[in-house]
């Protein structure tokens, strides 16, 4: 995240903090009236700093501070819940029979398996890395591995369409003709 030059907000009459908090008020309600009342000014005071040239650095600031805020408070919740997540596969799982009578059982495979997805998965996103591998095999590949399986197509294998570039991309080159693939994931 780029620091910010809070310089930029002026410190004259109200005050740079009297800004600041106009802007975390505005950004974290939508609601301009809140934000004047947070700020001790009035509506119009407000309506003139949100037409300043430094109220994007003031809504940037307040942006950032919510969200470092919000990560720290969602890591606490993570760390807790993968502590009792971790009790709880270790003691199992609390269930109340028919007479209301609980009893402890050993958490199921198949929400162990969904649970080791999710936490390998979330892991991987965290770290920047692919949560999937998908590619292109020319069709002629696909149609030899297939019939080394002793498998034949059920339906004609259609050949791969050209990759198309994203009309918002102005730097990718032009498309050419490439040799016919199919995608398989």
């Amino acid at each position: 995240m780029p620091t910010l030059d809070l310089t930029a907000i002026p410190d004259i009459g109200e005050g740079r903090e009297a800004r600041l908090v106009a802007a975390a008020t505005l950004e974290s309600t939508g609601d301009k009236s809140q934000a004047a009342i947070a700020a001790g000014v009035s509506q119009a005071t407000l309506d003139g700093w949100l037409a300043a040239d430094w109220w994007p650095v003031a809504a940037e600031a307040a942006r950032q501070s919510f969200n470092e805020s919000l990560t720290g408070q969602m890591a606490g919740i993570a760390k807790q819940a993968l502590g009792k997540l971790a009790e709880r596969i270790s003691r199992g799982d609390e269930q109340m029979d028919r007479n209301g009578k609980v009893h402890t059982v050993e958490v199921g495979a198949k929400d162990l398996a969904v649970i080791s997805a999710l936490m390998v998965d979330k892991r991987q996103l965290v770290a920047g890395k692919p949560t999937s591998i998908s590619g292109t095999i020319a069709r002629e590949e696909l149609l030899a591995a297939l019939r080394q399986q002793g498998k034949e197509p059920k339906a004609p294998v259609p050949e791969a369409p050209p990759p198309q570039a994203s009309p918002l991309d102005k730097t990718a080159p032009a498309p050419t003709a490439p040799a016919p693939a199919a995608t398989v994931h």
